[in-house]
């Protein structure tokens, strides 16, 4: 035999989906985060770097060229009057 009304939902905390947020009275919603200590953190980028050797400064080319003036002659040629 069929009930006369539809069994309700059990409650679960969570808001109804055809609740919508209220930004003023609804708790801000919080993401799921994962952290890690700074140990942690430490120990995974020195194990991403751990093959990796730096270049000696000899052989570094350097950043920038040597600089030269400008001749500004050329590009703005003094006009006779």
């Amino acid at each position: 035999m069929k009930p006369d009304k539809p069994l309700s939902p059990p409650a679960t905390g969570k808001p109804s989906p055809a609740k919508p947020y209220d930004s003023l009275l609804d708790p801000l919603p919080l993401p799921d985060v994962s952290e890690s200590d700074t140990d942690t953190a430490w120990g995974l980028w020195e194990a991403s770097v751990e093959g990796v050797q730096k270049k000696p400064e000899a052989d570094a080319p350097p950043d920038f060229e040597p600089t030269v003036p400008a001749d500004l002659d050329k590009l703005f040629p003094k006009s006779n009057p």
